[in-house]
């Protein structure tokens, strides 16, 4: 009874909050990497999405080499565990400007190719397909990487995740509308 009450309540405080629009509120709180640990399983084969970043996603590292980390924002794993093959949107700021990021892993290996520079508290729509490639579409620009064909069964969503390397050296906001 007390294992099952915990795992109650851990999923509880594991929920993303909801505002009054309907945008769920991801919070990378200081000194940590995730922002949820909400598992939700999916099977699509496209997922849209809208999202929007706050001055918030402004940050410095340690390292300075760090800065060059993708941070990722949303995506889904594909076929078991998402290090082995997975596809997510990702972003970091650099040179005073915020990339959107297509991010991948594949057999294990991560990927990445920038999509383009969003604006902070712009609201975007983006979609990644999963067909032969994966297809990676915000702002009118499009971006394909490889997937490797997996069993479309057991995906679940990826939340967003700050670093590599480092944790987030401040709390950080996204607003999501899935």
């Amino acid at each position: 009874m007390k294992i099952l009450l915990f795992v109650i309540s851990l999923f509880l405080l594991s929920c993303n909050k909801k505002d009054d629009s309907g945008w769920t509120i991801f919070s990378i709180k200081e000194g940590s990497h995730s922002s949820s640990s909400s598992l939700e399983w999916t099977n699509k084969s496209r997922w849209d999405f809208k999202f929007q970043f706050d001055s918030s996603s402004i940050y410095k590292t340690t390292d300075p080499i760090n800065q060059w980390d993708v941070n990722k924002l949303i995506g889904v794993s594909d076929g078991g565990l998402h290090q082995k093959n997975s596809a997510r949107f990702g972003w970091r700021w650099v040179n005073d400007k915020l990339e959107l990021i297509a991010y991948t892993h594949y057999r294990g290996n991560f990927e990445f190719q920038k999509i383009t520079n969003i604006e902070i508290g712009e609201e975007y729509l983006a979609t990644i397909q999963y067909g032969d490639e994966y297809t990676f579409i915000c702002d009118g620009k499009v971006v394909t990487m490889r997937r490797d064909k997996n069993v479309p069964a057991n995906n679940y969503y990826l939340w967003p995740y700050f670093g590599g390397d480092e944790t987030a050296p401040h709390d950080i906001k996204i607003r999501v509308s899935y």
